[in-house]
């Protein structure tokens, strides 16, 4: 019944909140907070290359006293922005579509069960995603993958609205899905990238609670567009706004493939 289904979320949800004590600190962090050691300590566990604890000083990245709201805007108000329309579009479809989608496959005649058993194949696509972003974002780059699966997400978004079979529906459902959730994820990766470490957190929560607001409206704004001006609408709506960001990738910043952090955004005091 439907209580199992949460009790199973929730012991998953337990399990997360326990492991997340096993994650080490960011070496960086420890690095430029003056726990040089602990960094050090750190990155020999991990196996990696280690520096003389004397060549280690605290730098601008290290600045806790500075608004880092005044470093992202005052340096980055551009990547900003960016990032805000990424993740609108991202977590405004992800998450407007994913609320909407049982009812669009009733109202094309899917039957409520038969349209969760579509569902729940198609949302197969999430994982699938996950693991070949894996291999794209270091064989592609940041910034071609999350620009590529924004336009293939509209393209397939609009095939799929005129989808005319069940197969068809599933088939292209999937695409759709992998891709959406292919340019978001690689979004969040790229976008974590392109602010100093002392704004790093501010810089990239300004933009994911940019995304997090157009969820609130697209979830309602979907409905209002399919039943003013139809299914085929709310899909040209979503490539119009998937077009926009992926435009929007690419002013977030220089491709961070291969790069350190400080050449992506350099340390600002």
């Amino acid at each position: 019944g439907w209580r199992g289904i949460w009790i199973i979320i929730g012991i998953g949800a337990l399990i997360v909140f326990v492991l997340r004590f096993s994650l080490p600190e960011s070496p960086r962090w420890l690095a430029t907070h003056g726990h040089g050691q602990r960094a050090l300590d750190l990155l020999q566990r991990m196996g990696l290359r280690t520096v003389p604890l004397s060549s280690l000083r605290a730098d601008a990245a290290s600045d806790t006293k500075r608004d880092p709201m005044a470093i992202v805007f005052r340096h980055y108000p551009g990547r900003v922005v960016a990032g805000m329309l990424c993740f609108a579009a991202f977590f405004g479809i992800a998450l407007g579509l994913g609320a909407w989608l049982p009812n669009i496959l009733v109202e094309r005649g899917f039957p409520i069960a038969k349209s969760l058993n579509s569902i729940f194949w198609m949302t197969l696509a999430f994982p699938c995603a996950s693991a070949f972003m894996m291999y794209s974002l270091e064989r592609f780059g940041r910034k071609p993958t999350a620009v590529v699966a924004f336009i293939l997400a509209g393209v397939f978004g609009l095939i799929w609205a005129n989808a005319t079979t069940e197969a068809m529906v599933l088939a292209v459902g999937f695409a759709m899905i992998f891709c959406i959730q292919l340019a978001g994820n690689s979004s969040q990766v790229f976008i974590a990238e392109v602010f100093p470490t002392n704004a790093r957190a501010s810089g990239f929560g300004l933009a994911q609670a940019a995304g997090r607001i157009a969820a609130f409206f697209a979830i309602p704004a979907f409905l209002w567009i399919q039943q003013g001006l139809g299914l085929n609408a709310v899909f040209i709506a979503m490539a119009v706004i998937v077009a926009i960001a992926a435009v929007a990738v690419t002013q977030v910043g220089p491709e961070a493939k291969g790069l350190a952090l400080d050449e992506v955004a350099p340390p600002t005091a």
